[in-house]
């Protein structure tokens, strides 16, 4: 069976080109994005209506989903962030450029008299809780929690990782690195909790609360150097939503419930922390489509707070008497103990 492949066009220069589709009639994300920079989603002229449609993902597994009629008889066109590029600024947090506020400020209401967002903290904050995991040449985020605790997506290569596995995380630089191990794993919500038996100085406020609208920004690692790049944004509802997935076994799952915001994030931006004005209040994950738009969606901070209790738990010792002794019963002479 003859490769299909997708016909995409770049309106920067109208030049197209073309990318095989999976076994499974998906398009991965990550081949459009090694391609081009600046990248944020596809669109196709809808014959029908005559309006411009949105491809659709599935934010779970990377992977843009078929169009209706399928992707034969189409040409795909880029659709690029206008306040994202792979090279970083020299200032990277106040050099988030203003087109980001622009195009965010009619879902992001903003009091006249404020001028910026100064309550949210500077890059260099930021930087002290940014870790990553490096597979392939490819530097996956990472978020110091606590000063044991770490957490990052579920999703892509991460799927590979089991309950107990070791892996090395280096902090924002590289300069810095440390085994951890992976202590829990929650596929609804795509997270991983790592504990590391080293402990770092510095930790964020985890904020359980947040407000429609309330300025955000997030610190991923979409560049194709891996460096850290800022984006601003706000929470789109307050609301948490739901997803369906469809998995690879052809079933539909429910995930979720996940916080919706409007950034201008890339692939490559899972796992990034996002903040707002009085702390963390989650980890990004991906995009999706929201009521005919483009939004991204994170797990929560007290979500991940879960997690962490959750390995606490496992790894606390029993207190004297706080555990029921076991039935016991006698037959016959002999005695059986039930767990």
């Amino acid at each position: 069976m003859a490769a299909q492949y997708v016909y995409v066009r770049d309106p920067s220069d109208d030049k197209i080109m073309e990318f095989p589709v999976s076994n499974d009639g998906t398009l991965p994300v990550y081949l459009i994005n090694n391609t081009f920079n600046g990248f944020f989603g596809l669109k196709y002229n809808n014959e029908v209506t005559g309006f411009k449609r949105a491809v659709l993902t599935d934010p779970i597994n990377q992977v843009f989903l078929a169009p209706e009629g399928g992707w034969d008889n189409k040409i795909f066109e880029l659709v690029h962030s206008p306040s994202r590029s792979g090279k970083r600024s020299s200032r990277p947090y106040d050099g988030v450029q203003e087109a980001n506020r622009l195009n965010t400020a009619s879902v992001c209401p903003v009091k006249k008299s404020r001028k910026d967002n100064s309550n949210l903290p500077t890059s260099l904050a930021i930087q002290n809780f940014s870790f990553y995991i490096e597979e392939n040449g490819i530097k996956n985020s990472v978020i110091c929690l606590e000063k044991d605790f770490f957490c990052t997506f579920r999703h892509g290569t991460h799927k590979n990782f089991q309950l107990r596995d070791l892996v090395t995380i280096f902090n924002y630089d590289g300069e810095k690195s440390m085994e951890a191990t992976v202590r829990y794993i929650d596929d609804r919500l795509d997270f991983i909790i790592l504990r590391s038996t080293n402990k770092v100085e510095k930790v964020p406020i985890l904020c359980r609360n947040f407000l429609p609208a309330e300025d955000l920004v997030v610190c991923g690692r979409s560049g194709s150097s891996g460096e850290l790049i800022y984006a601003k944004g706000c929470i789109r509802t307050s609301l948490l939503q739901h997803f369906t997935h469809f998995t690879e076994q052809g079933l539909f799952e429910q995930r979720g419930p996940f916080l919706l915001a409007n950034i201008h994030t890339l692939p490559g931006d899972s796992g990034a922390p996002v903040f707002g004005n009085r702390g963390l209040i989650g980890m990004h994950l991906g995009t999706t489509l929201y009521h005919n738009l483009i939004v991204n969606y994170m797990v929560i901070t007290s979500d991940l707070i879960h997690g962490i209790n959750v390995v606490k738990h496992q790894d606390s010792p029993a207190r004297p008497g706080s555990r029921e002794e076991p039935i016991r019963i006698r037959v016959d002479d002999k005695e059986f103990v039930g767990v």
